[in-house]
């Protein structure tokens, strides 16, 4: 069950509201966009607070993600979507997943999560996060093989493990970090 569901349609707001359900908080899906959340709160019981899936353009601020798995998850082909203002809390995996997704932005932001804060999976490729921190129980930023040239700015990455990176790159090109603190055992592997 999910407390909204936004599937096939576009423009819409959702403003000073709580939505909890059992999968997700939020589900926006399946060629909508343009959609808009704010001062909102989204729980997922089970598993992701926001999940975006093929859906474009959407803008998320000031609001707050809480899941089970992840706090929020843009996924396949899901182009061109911001949060702002807002805090992302992954319980047991991830505060942000980005997959297979291109041109998305977080900024001004909190992401917190069991093993990884922020992470790029599956061909996640020039997505832009500035001005964020990412407080990792593990790794603070993981960018798996396959997504490249995404960009990190004026940010802070946190490893709370006495044995993990604060970021960890691996098989990828072209990222980049910028004006931006970094720390763990190793800061960057």
């Amino acid at each position: 069950s999910y407390g909204l569901q936004i599937d096939n349609a576009s423009s819409n707001t959702v403003t000073r509201s709580h939505m909890e359900g059992n999968t997700y908080g939020a589900y926006l899906s399946l060629l909508g966009g343009y959609n808009a959340i704010q001062l909102s709160t989204m729980i997922g019981v089970t598993q992701y607070g926001l999940q975006i899936t093929g859906s474009t353009g959407n803008t998320v601020t000031q609001s707050y993600m809480w899941g089970a798995l992840k706090g929020a998850w843009i996924a396949t082909i899901s182009n061109y979507n911001t949060i702002d203002l807002s805090t992302m809390v992954g319980r047991d995996y991830y505060g942000l997943q980005i997959t297979a997704s291109s041109g998305n932005v977080a900024t001004r932001s909190y992401m917190q999560g069991a093993q990884y804060a922020l992470y790029f999976t599956a061909n996640a490729d020039s997505n832009t996060v500035t001005r964020s921190r990412m407080a990792g129980d593990l790794i603070g930023v993981a960018v798996n093989p396959t997504c490249n040239y995404n960009s990190i700015s004026l940010s802070t990455m946190v490893s709370s493990a006495s044995d993990y990176p604060g970021l960890w790159v691996d098989g990828s090109s072209g990222t980049y970090v910028m004006s931006s603190y970094i720390q763990g055992s190793t800061a960057a592997y």
